[in-house]
């Protein structure tokens, strides 16, 4: 797996982030916001090699709609990940 830091610098951004690395499914382990004194970082780790294709089990859209919500509501730490049966999961604090 490999990580990368992605520039960010608002809301906006950060949702668009989870948009784009969400989608990209089968490439993408893990997204990771941070927000620390209204400074924004991202991270993204890719699966190398890409993960199984999922099951198509919906987790998607629910991920990229909770990590919205808990960029929204102001969370510190944002989590996404990919199991490897293809769930995706968000973990906000």
């Amino acid at each position: 797996m490999t990580t990368t830091n992605v520039d960010i610098s608002n809301k906006d951004d950060a949702k668009a982030l989870v948009q784009t690395f969400v989608d990209q499914d089968e490439q993408v382990a893990k997204i990771e916001i941070t927000v620390t004194n209204g400074v924004f970082a991202g991270a993204v780790t890719f699966n190398d090699p890409p993960a199984p294709e999922a099951v198509g089990d919906g987790t998607m859209d629910t991920a990229k709609t909770d990590a919205a919500k808990a960029i929204d509501d102001g969370k510190s730490k944002i989590t996404i990940e990919r199991s490897d049966a293809g769930k995706w999961t968000v973990t906000a604090t």
